[in-house]
């Protein structure tokens, strides 16, 4: 692809760029179906449609205010702070809330990957706020998360800086975190 070739490292967002499908958390999401498919069984209804609600809501607002660019809080502190979750219902609400934000990735862009990375070092820079578990299993299963290399913070900070990105700290901490399994 020509329009490539002059690149030698493309770094690629996940959501809305090779994963679809994904940040389901309108109020049409059967949250409690999800919860009880995980395995979640303590909370009525009307409580965990509250508490994901509250803490998606609280999330994005703080997701859009810069003075929380550096200091995101994780889908964990979230529950815990915007949706008062018991703290025993944290683990199982996390996982609901991973399975609303988390996309597919359609076989013709895993295609599109692996024949890229042939002659192109990729990277994913995503600001996922739920844990990383989930998406490097979508990512395996689709058959490529080989094709992916984890940058050096440092070549990514500089690669930050020359693109101008106004979010380079939630960017950091957000490989940081998926690096470190968060």
């Amino acid at each position: 692809m020509r329009l490539l070739e002059p690149f030698s490292v493309l770094l690629l967002d996940m959501n809305g760029t090779f994963m679809f499908g994904h940040d389901r958390f309108g109020k049409d999401q059967d949250y409690f179906s999800t919860y009880q498919s995980v395995g979640g069984r303590g909370l009525a209804r009307e409580r965990l449609l509250h508490m994901i609600h509250s803490t998606y809501d609280a999330m994005l607002l703080d997701y859009n205010t810069p003075d929380k660019f550096e200091s995101f809080p994780s889908v964990q502190d979230g529950l815990r702070e915007y949706g008062r979750a018991p703290e025993d219902d944290i683990p199982m609400l996390e996982k609901v809330f991973a399975h609303h934000e988390l996309g597919t990735v359609p076989p013709t862009h895993a295609d599109f990957l692996r024949n890229i990375a042939a002659s192109h070092q990729l990277g994913v820079v995503s600001n996922l706020w739920s844990k990383p578990e989930p998406w490097l299993e979508v990512l395996r299963a689709s058959g490529i998360l080989p094709v992916f290399k984890t940058p050096a913070e440092a070549q990514l900070r500089n690669a930050i800086a020359d693109l101008g990105l106004v979010r380079a700290g939630q960017i950091l901490e957000s490989v940081r975190a998926t690096i470190r399994g968060r």
